[in-house]
């Protein structure tokens, strides 16, 4: 005698297939009312949008760190870049979030979170322009500014003694 253990994800291949099945049945009866939520779907692309940011900042230093110490045209170059495109970033934020907006929620804290991320990535370029000494950051770099000290008397040598020629 053979038992059949009825197994729930099983096929039964003796069975006529028919358009009638349940599952069909349950896909069909999709009312209006569990259409996906748009606002929640924005929201989530805005948090996505703005925490992008944060994600390349460890690129960024890495590709900083592999610019090298060296002042030359491509380390000039990749600060430059480094610190041009957060900048251009926080600018346009109203323009990069146009799309995601929404009469029911406000972006202002998903606008924040992506100022933030790019004043990060911003402070990783900083850095490499104060290790690469583009930043005044010692004394000695502002010695042409301090005035020039009098001095508080003066010493001319001994007395002139007329030659005979």
């Amino acid at each position: 005698m053979t038992t059949t253990i009825k197994r729930k994800w099983a096929f039964d291949f003796n069975q006529e297939y028919s358009k009638s099945s349940t599952a069909s049945a349950k896909r069909t009866n999709v009312t209006k009312s569990e259409a996906p939520d748009l606002s929640g779907l924005k929201m989530k692309k805005a948090w996505d949008m703005a925490t992008a940011p944060g994600k390349g900042i460890f690129m960024q230093g890495f590709m900083l760190w592999m610019a090298g110490s060296g002042v030359n045209i491509f380390t000039i170059m990749m600060v430059g870049y480094a610190m041009i495109n957060p900048l251009k970033a926080i600018f346009s934020t109203n323009t990069a979030f146009k799309q995601f907006e929404d009469a029911k929620r406000s972006l202002f804290t998903v606008k924040a979170i992506f100022v933030m991320m790019n004043l990060l990535t911003l402070g990783v370029a900083v850095y490499k322009c104060a290790t690469l000494g583009f930043l005044p950051t010692t004394p000695s770099d502002w010695i042409s500014f301090l005035p020039v000290k009098q001095p508080k008397e003066f010493s001319g040598g001994g007395s002139v003694f007329p030659f005979a020629v």
